[in-house]
């Protein structure tokens, strides 16, 4: 019996003896393990560095891994520790940005046991460039609208080449944001209300524009036909002359000819009428064109196609006169006046024979009623005898 269990205490020795002797420790690290908590690094800007750590050996080590900026440490040591077989180890520390280009150093030091593998102790990265950003945004001061002010988005509503979050006027409309603000327009919009105006030049600029009623313009004056232009030129020519001809008759005594003037108007033709005696008148036609056809018709069967006519009514009477104007276009217009002769005047010859009749009657009848009679006739020369006595 112990024969045997000193030949299986023997067996495992033999066995366990090689492994023990060839074991070896070893941690490592390299260059590509070694990133920071940001892609974008900003000068002065705090980040984490990381650091991941694995166990390259046959034995569980531990031990302390060391971040430089060149020879400068960063942050204190920190402890790591890797079993074999097992999970990498991550290690970090927190750093400040330099500015310029840099890189990091990460050393595995004080392991437990010792590493016997020195050549992977050590990793450099390559050189990183961050970046200047004042603000913190994220964007460089180079391409930033706003360096001293954080604006990750670079919003610049009126393109002027400094951002929104440090432009006094956003919009570029002669109004300060503060004053956009205070007033209710937007500082970001040129024309709050859409009117056509800029903000800074709007009465109104956030659309309340009182309602304001045009006054009507006055109405033109109708414009005189040509017809009446004409009338109105032919009768002023004819007072100028009458008016000249009475200063240069003014001795005479003769007696002028009652003169009535009527004028009619119509869209294409008028005409005035004037009386020569009491049953006869004269009748002008004026016509706005030359291509006119004229057709009078004076209520009495009788007619004429002349421009000036004298016609002489036969009775008297009511007549419709009626000026009928055709124009080349086949146009007609009609113009009627009615006319009353009265058998009742003056110039009538029967009126001035009736006249005479009456007078010679009166006459008679004066002379008969005012002649004394034989008896006055006695009478009154008795009368003067006894005035011719007492007289005496």
């Amino acid at each position: 019996m112990r024969r045997r269990l000193f030949l299986i205490a023997f067996a495992l020795l033999v066995f366990t003896l090689p492994q023990q002797a060839f074991a070896v420790a070893d941690m490592g690290i390299s260059a590509s393990q070694i990133w920071f908590s940001t892609d974008t690094l900003i000068s002065g800007q705090e980040v984490r560095v990381y650091a991941t750590v694995g166990n390259k050996g046959d034995e569980d080590i531990s031990g302390y891994v060391y971040f430089y900026h060149g020879a400068t440490p960063i942050g204190p040591s920190q402890v790591v520790s890797t079993v074999v077989g097992g999970e990498n180890d991550q290690v970090w520390t927190d750093f400040i940005v330099p500015d310029g280009d840099f890189n990091i150093r990460a050393e595995i030091k004080g392991t437990a046991p010792e590493d016997e593998n020195a050549d992977n102790d050590l990793a450099i990265t390559t050189l990183f460039h961050p970046i200047s950003d004042d603000d913190g945004d994220g964007v460089e001061n180079s391409e930033d609208n706003c360096p001293d002010t954080a604006n990750a988005n670079q919003v610049d509503t009126d393109d002027d080449g400094i951002g929104d979050a440090c432009d006094s006027d956003d919009d570029n409309d002669g109004l300060t944001d503060d004053v956009e603000e205070e007033i209710g327009t937007s500082p970001t919009d040129v024309d709050t209300d859409d009117d056509g105006l800029l903000d800074a030049d709007d009465d109104y600029p956030t659309g309340n524009d009182p309602v304001v009623v045009p006054e009507p313009e006055p109405e033109p004056a109708p414009e005189l036909p040509k017809a009446l232009v004409s009338v109105l030129d032919l009768l002023r020519d004819e007072v100028d002359v009458d008016a000249e001809e009475g200063r240069n008759s003014a001795t005479e005594t003769t007696e002028a000819r009652p003169v009535q003037t009527i004028f009619l108007v119509s869209p294409n033709a008028s005409f005035i009428y004037s009386p020569v005696d009491w049953r006869t008148y004269e009748f002008r036609a004026i016509a706005d064109s030359e291509d006119i056809q004229l057709l009078w018709e004076f209520g009495d069967g009788s007619s004429s196609s002349q421009a000036t006519v004298e016609h002489t009514f036969t009775e008297s009477g009511d007549y419709a006169v009626t000026l009928t104007a055709i124009d080349s276009e086949g146009n007609r217009s009609v113009d009627v006046l009615n006319l009353s002769i009265s058998f009742f005047h003056l110039q009538n010859p029967w009126i001035i024979v009736l006249i005479l009749v009456l007078a010679t009657m009166v006459f008679v009848f004066g002379i008969l009623f005012f002649k004394p009679s034989e008896k006055k006739k006695g009478t009154m020369k008795k009368k003067k005898k006894r005035v011719k006595k007492s007289d005496a």
